[in-house]
């Protein structure tokens, strides 16, 4: 039956499962169903199959969801992979704090968020007028490192994968611009990604990575490719993909390789790669990954993350090259998931770790517990009911007689209103049409019908005006027997 009771209850379970799913839900891992492009993500875009791989490998992989900073083991090697931009310019000091840890020996492998995907975002970092633009590199003490988008399609010696979601692409571009101010566009491109083409690159090492990554040839990479530009910088070692018409890469001998690593220790890099005769103009190269020295530390440096997708993971050497470049040296190994959203976004208590907002809940609470603790009911002994003070007629009587009594005139007073009282109450019983104040025709009257109740009221009223005309003041006693006989008449 539809009572009132009953639809009580019924909120009230409804708003108690509603509590107990959120909690339940908060409990488990924030990896957004899999839609992320974190290593819970399981769409091409995301991150789980290299996670995966190195579990596989019994690699000790772990993912953070805490920010970032120097508290990081020193023997760990920390991977931040495809950091959000706005999420870097908002909060950089995570990263700052990593500057020091590298120089004491940390080991980091970063990897850029693809402009392809920063293009794509529903929400950028450039919306935030006041938030200084930085750079992930800058924040963690890199040199100027800039990167840049190269087109494959058109070098030689790339083999291109081509199918459906290629044929897609071309009309692509056109359909998302034209819904780029639609939400429903918005939130198709989120649920619905559109896979970029790929090309099959022959890549070459140089510098420290020789040894690390030796058994790395051919890379499978997104047709625009997101590649490294660090201007005179040096680093210690590389990633390229050779450019141009000697971009065929045959196995490098012996010899070519030992004149390599002789370019490398005297600091300049060679100007011809193995198997390019002597009088051959430099190839163009296009960097993949580039290793940095700082300190006492290493930074491995990845120009386009969706190298180690899901989608390309198990191509060609891409799931080789992220086990050398994050398995070497064999040590504890942390993906960073804060840089990813995943404690930001969604989680209300994360508000609570900044000043502003922890201050203001903090208040909050207070005012409210001094509110519950002022509306609270106390437990022990019930307290008695507190009685409604309400006179009597003869009460307020008695507390008039008594406040009268005090002055000294107070006894010829109370006679003197006593007198008059009687006579108009016998005026109005007996019909006196006269004045009540002269006795004389109030007994008049009263003579009428009782004529010894007349001949009494004259002689009490003869009695009280004797009293209070005398000049002396009348004993107490004299007044209350005066007043009695006044009575008397009633």
């Amino acid at each position: 039956m539809l009572t009132a009771r009953s639809i009580l209850i019924t909120a009230i379970a409804i708003a108690i499962l509603a509590l107990v799913g959120s909690l339940i839900s908060f409990l488990q891992p924030p990896d957004q169903g899999g839609l992320g492009m974190d290593t819970y993500g399981t769409r091409a875009q995301g991150y789980r199959a290299a996670f995966e791989t190195l579990q596989e490998l019994n690699f000790d992989v772990s993912r953070a969801l805490n920010p970032p900073n120097d508290t990081v083991d020193q023997t760990t090697t920390l991977v931040l992979w495809a950091p959000q931009n706005d999420l870097v310019q908002i909060e950089p000091i995570y990263l700052q704090r990593l500057r020091q840890w590298i120089r004491n020996g940390g080991r980091l492998i970063v990897a850029p968020q693809a402009k392809r995907d920063s293009e794509d975002r529903l929400r950028t970092a450039t919306q935030f007028e006041f938030v200084k633009q930085t750079t992930v590199f800058k924040e963690i003490g890199l040199p100027e490192i800039e990167t840049t988008v190269r087109d494959l399609s058109q070098v030689s010696g790339s083999s291109g994968n081509s199918d459906s979601a290629h044929a897609s692409l071309t009309n692509a571009p056109a359909a998302q611009d034209r819904d780029s101010d639609s939400f429903k566009g918005e939130l198709d491109r989120y649920l619905f990604p559109t896979l970029f083409p790929t090309q099959t690159m022959k890549v070459q090492t140089d510098g420290k990575l020789v040894d690390i990554c030796s058994a790395v040839s051919t890379l499978e990479l997104p047709t625009r490719v997101q590649v490294l530009d660090f201007d005179l910088s040096k680093p210690d070692g590389r990633i390229v993909i050779p450019l141009g018409p000697q971009a065929s890469i045959e196995q490098q001998d012996s010899n070519a390789r030992q004149r390599a690593e002789a370019d490398q220790n005297s600091k300049k890099w060679p100007e011809r790669w193995p198997n390019q005769p002597p009088n051959a103009q430099p190839q163009k190269l296009a960097v993949l990954a580039a290793q940095f020295k700082l300190g006492a530390g290493d930074v491995i440096v990845v120009s386009d993350p969706a190298i180690f997708d899901n989608r390309l993971v198990s191509l060609a050497d891409n799931a080789v090259l992220a086990v050398d470049l994050m398995g070497h040296p064999r040590q504890p190994i942390v993906w960073d998931e804060f840089y990813h959203g995943l404690t930001v976004r969604g989680n209300p208590l994360f508000l609570l770790t900044r000043s502003y907002y922890g201050l203001v809940a903090g208040m909050i609470v207070a005012l409210t517990a001094c509110w519950v603790w002022r509306k609270s009911v106390f437990l022990g002994p019930p307290l008695a009911d507190s009685e409604v003070m309400r006179r009597t007629l003869a009460e307020y009587v008695e507390a008039m007689a008594s406040f009268f009594k005090r002055g000294s005139e107070s006894l010829s007073f109370m006679l003197e209103e006593l007198r008059r009282g009687v006579l108009w109450s016998l005026r109005r019983k007996f019909g006196s049409p006269k004045e009540y104040e002269i006795a004389e025709d109030v007994a008049a009257a009263v003579a009428c019908r009782d004529p010894e109740k007349a001949r009494k009221l004259l002689n009490a009223v003869a009695q009280a005006d004797l009293l209070l005309s005398s000049s002396s003041r009348a004993k107490q006693r004299d007044i209350l027997e005066a007043a009695k006989d006044i009575l008397d008449c009633l």
